[in-house]
């Protein structure tokens, strides 16, 4: 069974569609236009259209936040239900985004692959989402009792001794591109003529694909009033308990007593990736959040910026020298065991775009218009985007083989809850090749015949998958 609550929200009585209640004392003239709305933006707002600016793609990240995170309709996925004030969920307990397909219902993991077997006609509402179904502890695996994280494969286990866990959906209009084209099957993409190309968010138009990835911990009741939170079911790993190693022999790690390794979790937001397709930005947008504290800032060749007043999630302050305590480093190569905390720092290299990392007076104005709900504990990473979309590129072939990187800014971008041991701090050789970047990575993603998928990796999941 599955149960939804979530915190209290602060009582609106002005329009629901104003700023809430706040001190004035952000700068009105960061993000002019922002407004607690449930519109998600179809396009990137440009104060001076020949002149894009960080700052134009850091509000639009925001005002996509707030328009996701909006309650959902009770009888429709991903649509906002205007009557309820942003910060509360209603009788569904659910958030637009919440109600967006997840990978494994677009991508059944099966033979005979189908995401609508009763026909199109309302495939995307049946059936209603029923919550979070937490089976990976993967950023890119599919339905996993493992623990890899992200590239290069790897686990993030909090200073509490708990896996973290992900999850990645998408909104409609991808999801009835796929249908469509009927993508989702293998067979089907093995054989199909072109590489992908879905029709970008516009004004007026389409909302354009969103791809979108969160990544959640295991809290107690009392960190509820700091998160976003749900009550998720989620798969367990099994690990020795002498050793705290992965082992199918062993015993669940966190669903401790369990048969089949199933057990419902209070689950706060950790981490959260908005990828969308808009107007002007063929390589997309790549937004990505954080809760407040998850870890410190270390800038290059700097100690840690440590806030003795925060508990964070993923560093422990006196922690010392041995190998748990080795930073932003993969586990299996330290090696650690899955039970012992990771521990991480936000690395920010200023040479290669870390002076665009967690945009202050950004984050700021939108925490003052979110004020008296989970949002304001979280901030805007960065958001990176293409300074110049024809240029760069990837190419092993013909045309619907390559894919223009379009020279993204800033350099690196990683968020340290899914891209956690590729910040620029521990790459192999230090090439900085091998640092997270949304936009090059994403070019690399492909159809099973190997033609572009649009910057998605999701198509790759397709069953069946066989030569």
């Amino acid at each position: 069974m599955k149960v939804f609550r979530f915190v209290a929200m602060l009582a609106i009585a002005a329009l629901l569609w104003l700023p809430l209640s706040q001190p004035a004392s952000a700068d009105a003239q960061v993000c002019p236009s922002a407004t607690v709305s449930p519109g998600i933006p179809h396009e990137v707002t440009l104060q001076d259209i020949s002149n894009p600016t960080q700052t134009d793609f850091d509000c639009f990240s925001w005002q996509s936040l707030v328009g996701l995170s909006w309650a959902a309709t009770a009888d429709a996925n991903g649509e906002p239900d205007t009557s309820i004030p942003f910060g509360q969920t209603g009788s569904r307990g659910l958030v637009v985004w919440q109600t967006y397909k997840n990978s494994y219902a677009v991508f059944p993991q099966n033979n005979n692959p189908n995401p609508c077997p009763d026909g199109t006609d309302n495939c995307w509402n049946t059936p209603l989402a029923g919550g979070e179904n937490l089976y990976a502890t993967s950023k890119s695996g599919g339905f996993l009792d493992g623990q890899v994280e992200a590239v290069p494969n790897a686990w993030l286990t909090d200073q509490n001794g708990q896996l973290t866990r992900y999850e990645i959906l998408v909104n409609r209009d991808e999801f009835d591109f796929i249908v469509e084209k009927q993508l989702y099957d293998g067979r089907i993409q093995k054989n199909y003529p072109n590489k992908i190309d879905m029709p970008a968010g516009e004004n007026g138009g389409p909302e354009g694909p969103m791809e979108l990835k969160a990544a959640w911990k295991i809290i107690d009741d009392g960190d509820k009033d700091d998160y976003f939170w749900t009550v998720a079911t989620i798969q367990d790993t099994k690990i020795n308990p002498e050793n705290g190693y992965p082992d199918p022999n062993g015993q669940y790690m966190t669903c401790k007593g369990s048969t089949d390794g199933i057990c419902d979790r209070t689950v706060g937001l950790v981490g959260f990736h908005i990828a969308h397709k808009v107007k002007d930005n063929p390589q997309w947008v790549w937004s990505t959040f954080e809760h407040k504290n998850n870890a410190p800032i270390q800038e290059k060749g700097q100690q840690p910026q440590v806030d003795e007043n925060i508990t964070y999630s993923y560093f422990k302050k006196d922690c010392g020298s041995g190998d748990a305590c080795t930073k932003n480093t993969n586990p299996r190569d330290i090696p650690i065991p899955v039970t012992t905390p990771n521990q991480v720092t936000r690395y920010l290299d200023p040479d290669h775009g870390g002076n665009k990392i967690l945009p202050e007076p950004v984050n700021d104005r939108w925490h003052e218009l979110v004020h008296g709900t989970p949002w304001e504990n979280y901030n805007l990473i960065s958001t990176q985007w293409p300074t110049d979309p024809e240029s760069g590129g990837y190419c092993y072939g013909g045309p619907d083989y390559c894919a223009k990187t379009g020279c993204p800014t800033p350099e690196i971008l990683a968020n340290i809850t899914m891209e956690t041991y590729i910040q620029g701090d521990n790459v192999p050789d230090g090439n900085l090749e091998y640092a997270s970047s949304c936009i090059k990575c994403h070019a690399l993603g492909a159809l099973l015949n190997g033609k572009k998928a649009d910057f998605s990796y999701l198509f790759s999941r397709a069953k069946p998958n066989f030569d």
